[in-house]
C-alpha cells in the first residue's frame, strides 16, 4: 500500500494535472483550426471542441484540488473520479471523430 503522505503521489497527482492541461489545451487548439476551415459545419464542431477543451481544464483543476485536499488530510486517493472523466472525454472525442468522418465522406 502506498502511503498518502509519500510525496512521490502529490508528484504523481501534479503530473497528472499536467497531462489533463495539455490535453484540454490541445483540444481547444485543434478546434480553433477546425473552426477556422472554410465549410459550412466546421465553426459549430470548432467551438464545440474549444468548450469542451475548457470543461477539461476545469475538471482537471476541481479534480486535482480534491485529491491535493485528501493528501494533505493524509486520507487515500479515490482514482475513480479520473477514470471516469478520461472515459467521458474519450467517448466524446470518439463521437466528435465519427462524425467528422461521417461528415468529410458525405463531402466527396
Amino acid at each position: 500500500m502506498i502511503d498518502p503522505r509519500d510525496p512521490r503521489v502529490a508528484f504523481a497527482a501534479e503530473r497528472t494535472l499536467l497531462a489533463w492541461i495539455r490535453t484540454g489545451l490541445a483540444m481547444m487548439g485543434f478546434g480553433f483550426v477546425v473552426a477556422n476551415l472554410p465549410a459550412g459545419q466546421s465553426l459549430w464542431m470548432g467551438t464545440a471542441l474549444v468548450i469542451l477543451g475548457a470543461g477539461v481544464n476545469i475538471t482537471a483543476a476541481i479534480q486535482y484540488s480534491a485529491i491535493a485536499k485528501r493528501l494533505r488530510d493524509g486520507q487515500p486517493v479515490m482514482p475513480e473520479l479520473t477514470m471516469w472523466s478520461a472515459v467521458f472525454v474519450a467517448i466524446v472525442l470518439a463521437v466528435i471523430g465519427a462524425v467528422t468522418s461521417v461528415w468529410m465522406l458525405a463531402k466527396q
